[in-house]
């Protein structure tokens, strides 16, 4: 699942979000302000469905209506969507190829979400095993950017996998403010709070 929303153009990343948002089934043509082409929302419509992503229901009194709704793995795939756009990363797209070059790697996560890095494994075909990390930088413009050190970069094929973990993205949320991590209990707190809303405990 994680794998598929990865690879969504960036409007039916958006058709999703504006479904999840409604929170409600709704009339296809509300959804042109999303993909202003009758056309257009049609395919990215039909493809959605056809993922599994949405349901589409006809009904006809005086003329034919159709209604959207997301699925439940709709919902899922739009909430790993929205923790992206929350941190300002939702133009982020990986590749089929870099999809399945992913399977050859293994995000070993720590238990604090509020390190800096992540640990990745990668075991290609052919190659032994290698280790390396992932980590919260900032970048030239003063943002905080993932940074793999195997390949010096903010942008490799390895950053763009890594954006598609819940895990990850609760590291960059808490670096970039969005939300606070209790030190205590790892509950994840508004970005105002000043006291962990779950034990208590002041947050830093």
């Amino acid at each position: 699942m994680v794998d598929k929303f990865r690879t969504l153009p960036e409007r039916a990343q958006r058709l999703i979000l504006q479904l999840y948002d409604s929170n409600k089934e709704v009339v296809k043509t509300s959804l042109l302000p999303v993909v202003p082409n009758s056309y257009s929302l049609e395919r990215y419509l039909r493809e959605l469905q056809k993922d599994g992503l949405i349901n589409i229901r006809e009904e006809k009194i005086v003329r034919k209506t159709f209604y959207v709704s997301l699925t439940p793995k709709g919902r899922a795939v739009a909430e790993q969507i929205r923790r992206i756009s929350e941190v300002g990363d939702l133009s982020i797209q990986v590749t089929p190829e870099e999809v399945e070059k992913s399977k050859n790697l293994r995000f070993l996560f720590h238990v604090n979400v509020l390190d800096d890095h992540v640990t990745v494994e990668e075991t290609a075909p052919g190659r032994p095993p290698r280790v390396f990390n992932i980590y919260v930088k900032l970048n030239g413009g003063g943002n905080f950017r993932l940074w793999c050190e195997e390949d010096d970069s903010f942008d490799c094929w390895h950053v763009r996998t890594a954006w598609g973990y819940p895990q990850v993205q609760k590291i960059m949320m808490h670096y970039r403010g969005k939300i606070k991590v209790c030190h205590v209990c790892g509950y994840e707190n508004p970005e105002n709070a000043n006291y962990c809303m779950k034990c208590g405990a002041r947050l830093e």
